[in-house]
């Protein structure tokens, strides 16, 4: 039987143990620096996603959480770790844990959603990442350079699959009473709706925005009721992407600005119901 400080410690050790071989193994060239990171990322907030559900107490997680945070600001700021290949400081991988802190105090009694948030962004984001680095020269990129087909599309298939593990729990935490279609049409909306945010999170920025978002959106499932009698809401991430792709094409918005004006529209609509978007479109 463990206690909730011997697994902290023991998660926090081999923790460290991950971080310096990542470090190692990318400044030895034996693995590509990008590869190094995404193990590191999917290794740590995997952990992060797990820990809730197992410990007890989170008081004593949220203060070891608080005292890395110092310590990953400390060690970005002084370049001692988390350089980037072009040499600048890699701000993102502490920008994870005051994300993480917020879900800890905002959703004490629904730890699941924490889990399933902070699983969200290490498996979807990081599959992402390293389908964006394979594939870059043979699809094409959304984002000059940052954003790919390969990536979105790896993107959406690890939420799915994370899906597909959880069903039962994905059930009982949306309380949908429809078919198996009907809901995989619910959660394929609010999957949608995070790859918009990973989308507009640049610099590292996703790695705060998309938690945080991941437990708002899934927290608030329940509202989506109007998807049990309209079939609209399976043809709203293809009309999302064709308004994203023209607005871009045709220089109508910035490309920022088709993502934000693509997930404010969809985040009404998710909220607030078909009427309530047509007040967002004729007041806008």
């Amino acid at each position: 039987m463990y206690t909730d400080s011997g697994l902290l410690l023991a998660l926090l050790f081999f923790t460290f143990l991950i971080t310096l071989g990542s470090e190692w193994f990318s400044r030895k060239k034996i693995i590509p620096y990008w590869l190094s990171r995404k193990i590191l990322h999917f290794t740590v907030i995997s952990l992060c996603a797990v820990v809730p559900l197992l410990v007890s107490n989170l008081n004593l997680l949220i203060g070891i959480v608080c005292i890395c945070e110092i310590i990953l600001l400390v060690l970005v700021a002084q370049g001692i770790l988390f350089k980037e290949e072009d040499g600048r400081r890699s701000w993102g991988i502490a920008l994870f844990p005051p994300a993480y802190l917020i879900l800890l105090l905002l959703f004490r009694n629904e730890v699941w959603i924490i889990g399933f948030s902070m699983a969200i962004l290490a498996v979807c984001d990081a599959s992402a990442a390293v389908a964006g680095n394979l594939y870059k020269k043979s699809h094409p990129s959304l984002q000059k350079g940052e954003k790919t087909v390969a990536g979105n599309t790896f993107f959406l298939l690890s939420g799915f699959g994370l899906y597909l593990v959880n069903y039962k729990i994905m059930l009982q935490a949306f309380s949908f009473n429809g078919n198996f279609l009907m809901h995989f049409a619910e959660f394929f909306f609010l999957l949608f709706l995070l790859m918009l945010v990973e989308h507009l999170g640049r610099r590292g920025w996703d790695n705060f925005w998309l938690p945080l978002a991941s437990a708002l959106l899934i927290s608030c499932t329940n509202r989506l009721n109007e998807l049990q009698t309209t079939g609209i809401y399976f043809l709203l991430p293809a009309i999302a992407i064709v308004f994203i792709y023209f607005s871009i094409k045709k220089n109508l918005l910035s490309r920022n600005g088709a993502y934000a004006a693509a997930l404010s529209g969809l985040t009404v609509i998710y909220f607030g119901g078909i009427k309530h978007f047509s007040l967002y479109c004729f007041s806008s």
